[in-house]
């Protein structure tokens, strides 16, 4: 395409405002994009109509001024159910909330997926397709991505693909059909059947397929015969240098103190690693201490005070994405919990790879056999244990605090760590798309 102006629409409806590492995936991309030259377009949902689970306004100054952001309205079943019930009863991101003796619960989750196939959030997708059409003829646009989830985005694409027949590409953040939580919802026969033709015909029709993990592109792959392997591209989550460009070696806390930063519910099973934690403090001197920063369930608080350890952890309200790399960087180690539900090996969260960014150890407690182990040994950032493995982590833990107090504990540079780049990402997308 040398010679042609390069312009991109992304289709996404977690955008600033909106908090989280799926927003941050195509604010840092479209960066680096329009480093590229590429001419970006986003449309989005106006906030004013949107059902986020999370908000964060710092992610605002983190879209570049020439990416050229459009919005529309939405009809959201979400809002209207959180209206009549309560926010508190509309089922948090991983149906980590859930309550499954609740009618309410179990009612709003009957409604979801018996009318509101593939998710609630298609109450956008009309409005969605009626300004992308109109964006695509007033700026002579060929290439569009829809980014999910939600997965009902993808089916904006592929009624654009009919309308104009644009390069469509569909970014699968997610599993659909395969997602961990996916048996919570209560499908009927008709309902799962539905959701699974949407998926296979976004599998099939889009012109390439960008997607997280090779084991993610392998279950995508294995729907149907005629997906070919070789239009879907691996672009992994990843993480924004210039978040840590003041990020200094030596501004470590003076106490061995383990960070942690995000959401620990039950499913998250981090009881191993707290007995290992109280394992430390009663084998050693007993200085040292675990910093929580983000939403933790009561039934693990609980754990804690059991264990008589709450005067060693420390639990802070999340914060800003803005004011993560200062508070990662200032840690001896940081820990990673991934939840232990079935396909837990695939969760690859994109908190993994800003704590590689912060040059800091990494305890990781989930599969070892899993996409976040695998890369965590590549990149040389830490080890990871199974969720029961107490006396493995009791003895890690007592490495890491000896070399703290050495003043070695140090992750060492690893040039495998730089495909996670986000400018590397955008450069791959760029040859990708306008080869």
């Amino acid at each position: 395409m040398a010679g042609e102006s390069k312009k991109l629409m992304i289709i996404v409806y977690y955008w600033p405002p909106s908090g989280g590492s799926g927003v941050q995936r195509w604010v840092k991309l479209a960066k680096y994009l329009v480093e590229q030259g590429i001419q970006v377009h986003v449309l989005t949902v106006d906030e004013k109509s949107a059902s986020y689970q999370q908000t964060d306004l710092s992610l605002l100054e983190e879209v570049h001024p020439e990416i050229k952001v459009t919005k529309t309205r939405s009809f959201e079943i979400i809002n209207v159910f959180a209206g009549i019930f309560g926010k508190s009863k509309v089922p948090s991101a991983g149906f980590y909330n859930l309550d499954r003796k609740s009618f309410v619960h179990n009612l709003g989750l009957i409604i979801r997926s018996s009318f509101f196939i593939p998710d609630p959030r298609r109450g956008w997708n009309s409005f969605a397709f009626r300004k992308a059409s109109q964006i695509i003829r007033e700026e002579g646009i060929k290439t569009v991505i829809t980014s999910s989830p939600p997965h009902s985005s993808q089916l904006i694409g592929l009624k654009l693909k009919k309308r104009f027949n644009i390069e469509w590409i569909a970014d699968l953040r997610d599993p659909w059909t395969d997602i961990f939580y996916y048996k919570l919802l209560r499908h009927t026969f008709l309902s799962r059947k539905i959701d699974r033709h949407y998926e296979l015909t976004v599998l099939r029709k889009a012109d390439r397929i960008f997607t997280v993990s090779q084991k993610l592109k392998e279950i995508f792959v294995s729907k149907d015969s005629r997906i070919d392997p070789e239009k879907i591209s691996i672009i992994p989550n990843g993480f924004d240098k210039d978040d840590f460009k003041n990020c200094i070696a030596n501004e470590r806390e003076k106490d061995f103190v383990i960070g942690y930063t995000g959401t620990i519910s039950g499913q998250y099973e981090p009881r191993g690693f707290l007995n290992a934690f109280h394992n430390l403090v009663r084998q050693t001197d007993g200085k040292a201490r675990l910093e929580i920063t983000g939403t933790i369930a009561p039934g693990i608080i609980n754990y804690i005070e059991k264990l008589g350890i709450s005067d060693l952890v420390t639990i802070n309200a999340p914060v800003p994405h803005r004011d993560i790399p200062g508070l990662l960087c200032r840690k001896s180690a940081l820990l990673l919990v991934l939840p232990r539900v079935s396909h837990a090996d695939l969760i690859l969260t994109g908190k993994l790879f800003e704590y590689m960014a912060s040059g800091r150890p990494i305890m990781l407690v989930g599969p070892k056999n899993g996409d976040a182990a695998g890369i965590l040994k590549v990149c040389g950032a830490g080890e990871s244990f199974e969720w029961d493995s107490e006396s493995e982590m009791t003895d890690h833990l007592k490495w890491l605090k000896n070399q703290h107090e050495k003043g070695l504990l140090v992750t060492p540079e690893n040039e495998n760590l730089e495909k996670y780049s986000r400018r590397k990402q955008a450069m791959n997308i760029s040859k990708i798309l306008f080869r």
